[in-house]
């Protein structure tokens, strides 16, 4: 992959910083320039809330130079629960005030700007100019701000580290070198369809393992080490205990979608695979005479007696309740690199099939949206 190094300038370590990095110092792929790198960046974080928690302290912690922290919210006391970087004193005043206490208190070698503003299209140049990032995270709550920030970061060539969390499941990916939000969610899901934090509730240390992923991906960045998640989207499901990642690659319409105005912006659809919350790809079924003809194996998931109706092309047929049973059918012999793609009546039972069978060790799985349904009534 590219190199994502950033093009941060070490500085010279202040004093006292030798000791407090000891353990960074003698690290393989850290070392002292990549101590320096961490204390020449600048950072900005949106959102001081659960996801800012733990990203603000860990970078706070490692050294980044300078922490930009960006909420317009105060410290309310159901935030607790997951916002641990608020204690009960800060109850009714500002979160950025709050964060950047608890952090001067942690690590005060560390700068501290605050913005105590909401991030809207009038703001955002403002913050952005005031900071100049290295590198933006996302930690916020809802879908305006998401694409909000992901547009322009997208639009100005700034690495954007992002995350969501929902119940007891989370997200993170890194958007840089032509990827982008968009590519993975085209559009924002329409209003009341996705429960708020509130309507839905969240486990309370999910912030905390999908904040610190997102704290580990930026300083990752920052020192040049190791493999960040750039095209690749990170899911951790914290009721079953499981991380896996899905590939994604930059779509042509996605830089169309950012500049679309914001009412015009429903009616342009990109062409997928996208990739849905529970990270399984999607695409169209219209596409699947193109799939097919690059290779793609067709698995019909429907049962047997829907099959007499009509199939797309010359599927493989595994019906979804034999592969829920444990058995992949005729698909037991094939290489688990053998890309597949499924469909069944109108796009529901695909997902699930899908996500049987990438859990069966199928490396390159799509479902086809719409179904053979959506096929047949595409006119």
């Amino acid at each position: 992959m590219p190199d994502t190094t950033l093009p941060v300038r070490p500085v010279e370590l202040p004093e006292g910083a030798v000791e407090r990095y000891a353990r960074h110092l003698s690290l393989p792929g850290i070392g002292l320039v990549g101590q320096q790198r961490l204390a020449g960046a600048r950072v900005l974080c949106v959102g001081a809330g659960g996801l800012g928690s733990p990203v603000l302290q860990y970078l706070a912690a490692a050294g980044v130079g300078m922490l930009g922290v960006v909420d317009n919210d105060v410290v309310d006391l159901s935030n607790l629960q997951r916002q641990i970087i608020h204690p009960v004193a800060a109850v009714g005043t500002s979160k950025v005030h709050s964060a950047a206490e608890f952090i001067t208190n942690l690590n005060p070698l560390v700068t501290v700007r605050t913005f105590d503003t909401r991030l809207t299209r009038d703001t955002i140049g403002a913050v952005l100019g005031a900071l100049n990032p290295h590198i933006v995270v996302d930690g916020s709550d809802n879908f305006a701000t998401r694409y909000l920030v992901a547009d322009t970061c997208a639009d100005r060539a700034i690495p954007l580290v992002w995350g969501s969390i929902s119940r007891f499941s989370g997200q993170v990916s890194v958007f840089a070198d032509g990827h982008t939000l968009r590519d993975l969610y085209p559009e924002p899901p329409a209003p009341g369809t996705v429960p708020t934090c509130a309507e839905g509730g969240v486990f309370g240390v999910l912030p905390g393992v999908v904040g610190t992923i997102m704290a580990t991906e930026v300083i990752k960045l920052v020192t040049g080490t190791g493999t960040p998640l750039v095209g690749r989207l990170a899911l951790w499901d914290g009721a079953a205990a499981n991380m896996r990642t899905v590939r994604f690659e930059p779509q042509a319409a996605s830089a169309d979608l950012r500049h679309k105005n914001p009412q015009e912006q429903q009616e342009v659809c990109a062409p997928v695979p996208a990739v849905t919350p529970d990270g399984i790809r999607e695409t169209p079924v219209t596409r699947w005479p193109e799939l097919a003809g690059s290779g793609v194996r067709l698995v019909d998931v429907r049962e047997p007696h829907e099959w007499a109706g009509g199939v797309l092309g010359d599927p493989l047929r595994l019906p979804l309740s034999t592969l829920k049973a444990g058995a992949l059918g005729s698909l037991d012999d094939l290489p688990r690199d053998t890309p597949l793609a499924v469909y069944c009546a109108a796009g529901v039972r695909s997902r699930a099939a899908a996500l049987l069978l990438d859990r069966a060790g199928f490396t390159d799985v799509v479902s086809l949206s719409g179904g053979i349904n959506g096929w047949w009534l595409r006119r």
